[in-house]
């Protein structure tokens, strides 16, 4: 059986819809950068954990999974589609653990079996980075 490798949730940018249409025109590249760091600064926001508190990222994968969660390794990135480039989080889901240290990968890929894993995972990062739309895929790999 294979388990899930990566989740990646491509996240909105101005003026373009999820399917990669271009509503009237690509915002300026000032607007784009802007856009990239806001959501970069938030992301590095998610990431840090206070005292032995659950980082946001933590939680939004505790409330997907339904049980708690700590991600130990999510990558900022960029996902290119048509020409466009869109800001990316990758997730290793070997390393998205649960509180005793064992990998959730299993879990994560029998919650991906659901039929609204997808939308609900990208209305979870979605409202965390207050973006319009986000996509969600996952890779597999044999299982270890």
């Amino acid at each position: 059986m294979t388990t899930i490798d990566a989740v990646t949730a491509v996240l909105a940018i101005p003026g373009v819809e999820e399917n990669g249409e271009i509503r009237d025109a690509l915002p300026g590249e000032s607007i784009l950068q802007e856009h990239f760091d806001r959501l970069h600064a938030r992301f590095e926001q998610q990431c840090q954990r206070k005292s032995d508190r659950p980082s946001s990222l933590d939680l939004v994968l505790h409330a997907f999974l339904g049980q708690p969660a700590t991600v130990t390794s999510v990558d900022f990135t960029y996902y290119e589609k048509k020409g466009v480039v869109y800001p990316a989080l990758v997730f290793d889901a070997q390393r998205i653990v649960s509180v005793d240290g064992e990998s959730l990968a299993p879990a994560i890929t029998e919650r991906f079996r659901a039929d609204d894993a997808r939308y609900t995972f990208a209305e979870l990062i979605g409202k965390e980075f207050g973006v319009e739309w986000v996509s969600v895929f996952a890779t597999f790999g044999p299982s270890g």
